[in-house]
Parts: C-alpha cells; structure tokens; sequence
C-alpha cells in the first residue's frame, strides 16, 4: 500500500489541530466517593487474609509420605516459603503465596518439573506470607 504526500500532509495538519485543540480535564470528587475511599482503605488496613494464589504441589492421607515429598521440596526449592495443611483425611503441601495469578503461574511452571501433578489453586493469603514470597521468589 503506497501513501502519498498529500496522505502524509493531510494526518500531519490534523494531528497539529487535534493537538492545539486539546482541553484541560479536571475532576471534582463528590464527598461520598471521598468517604467510600476512607472506609476502603481502613476495612484494608484491618485486614488480614486476601484473596489470592497459592501452589498445592502435593496431597495424600499418608503423613510418611507427606514428610518425604516435603523434604524432597526442601532440598530443591529451599527459598520458596512453603506449609502443609491436615485437612482430614488429607495432607496437602502448598508452596508460595501470591496475590498475581501471573507470578503464580511462573512459580508454578517451575515446579511441575518436580512435581508434575502441582496445581494452582485460589486460597486466603495473608499479607505476611505474600510479602515473604515477593522477597524470596524472584
């Protein structure tokens, strides 16, 4: 597709005019999005569980087991904070804590080369253990 002069001549005026013609936009919040805003960042503060991300890179309802695949985790992967949880019967082995599903899914990829059956699921998170994840998983 060939463009002429007089196309290149013609988008060069228009965008010169639509530039000098630019406004000033200003905006005036009314004092109920103000306090909606207060109330948001106070319910915020006192909060301590998110929503957020978490790795379940192993379950069983053998304790033994457990044990074994989590020091196996440890020898591999020890800068990644990790738990587990007994949710009877179960003993399930989570792995980091993130509030980004995409940084999630980065340290996910990581693991399934150890752990080929690890998935990603949603779980609260606290601010505590999301802060620890963001300094020790790059």
């Amino acid at each position: 597709m060939k463009i002429s002069i007089f196309q290149i001549g013609f988008l060069a005026i228009f965008l010169m005019v639509s530039k000098l013609d630019a406004q000033q936009v200003s905006f005036q919040e009314s004092p109920k999005v103000d306090r909606a805003m207060e109330n948001y960042i106070n319910a915020m503060q006192n909060t301590t569980e998110l929503s957020g991300y978490r790795i379940l890179y192993f379950f069983t309802n053998d304790r033994r087991e457990m044990e074994e695949v989590e020091k196996r985790f440890v020898e591999k992967f020890d800068f990644i904070p990790h738990d587990w949880v007994h949710d009877q019967p179960y003993y399930n082995l989570y792995a980091g804590s993130f509030l980004s599903k995409y940084k999630a899914m980065n340290l996910l990829s990581q693991l399934r080369e150890d752990f080929p059956a690890a998935v990603l699921v949603n779980a609260k998170v606290t601010k505590e253990n999301v802060y620890e994840s963001r300094l020790k998983i790059q």
